[in-house]
């Protein structure tokens, strides 16, 4: 049983498909010379920044990531297959509304730090109550503040959190017992 072979479609298909295969794959072995340039300067920055490990392993895999999910979109596209790019595109662009909205709490504990840190009511050894919690200060940084309650509980609580809500400061006392 043979399968007769049309050789003039095979042709046509070589033809027409042969030029964005040669592309597509090209496309793939230059974006992947330029995502390992991204890459290393990347993580060379984060490192001069002194960024934590976990933190720059993270950023530096997304950003891996999403260049490729953006190569391989356009590789489809140009062998004419749009609706399995878009679909890649579309997957990568939640991607990103998501890292912008956790982003976006980081950066409201780190505005909200400076402006407790400033806060010269706002210290360590002050007696205080927010989000329920009522307690003195114990630490207090860029990102949070540790209130310890009378019964030795420790709360952390996102600067963004305290700085929202109302605070009561009850009383403030130094570490040298002066009010």
């Amino acid at each position: 049983m043979d399968i007769p072979i049309n050789w003039d479609l095979l042709k046509q298909l070589i033809l027409d498909y042969g030029n964005k295969i040669i592309i597509a794959i090209s496309v793939l072995f230059v974006a992947r010379y330029l995502i390992n340039i991204i890459k290393g300067s990347l993580e060379d920055f984060l490192k001069k920044s002194k960024t934590m490990p976990a933190l720059r392993t993270l950023v530096v895999d997304l950003i891996n990531f999403i260049l490729w999910a953006l190569t391989i979109a356009l590789a489809l596209n140009i062998l004419g297959l749009r609706q399995i790019s878009l679909a890649i595109g579309g997957s990568v662009a939640f991607l990103g509304i998501g890292m912008a909205k956790s982003v976006s709490s980081v950066t409201g504990d780190l505005i909200s730090g400076v402006f407790l840190i400033i806060d010269d009511d706002f210290k360590i050894g002050a007696k205080v109550k927010t989000n329920g919690v009522s307690g003195i200060i114990e630490s207090l940084d860029i990102r949070k503040t540790k209130i310890r309650d009378s019964d030795g509980n420790v709360y952390v609580i996102p600067n963004k959190k305290v700085d929202d809500n109302i605070l009561i400061i009850e009383e403030y006392s130094d570490k040298t017992g002066d009010k």
